[in-house]
């Protein structure tokens, strides 16, 4: 493979978030609010992800989104 470190990253992230995804489907219904953040926060890991994998070279849409410059 001949990818960056930066793509690695982000592929080990976003095959981490679906498998934590998909098992804490499967644990649902304990504690509602926890489960809330927590999904909320893979879900956020999987978007950033695929983000950087689909277009790494162009990562200003943050800027865009924050309204800064990075």
């Amino acid at each position: 493979m001949n990818n960056t470190i930066k793509e690695q990253i982000a592929m080990g992230l976003f095959t981490g978030a679906v498998i934590a995804f998909f098992i804490f489907l499967g644990e649902i219904g304990r504690n509602f609010l926890k489960e809330i953040l927590v999904l909320s926060a893979l879900i956020l890991t999987i978007f950033l992800s695929l983000i950087i994998l689909l277009n790494p070279t162009d990562l200003h849409i943050f800027g865009n989104i924050f309204k800064i410059k990075l």
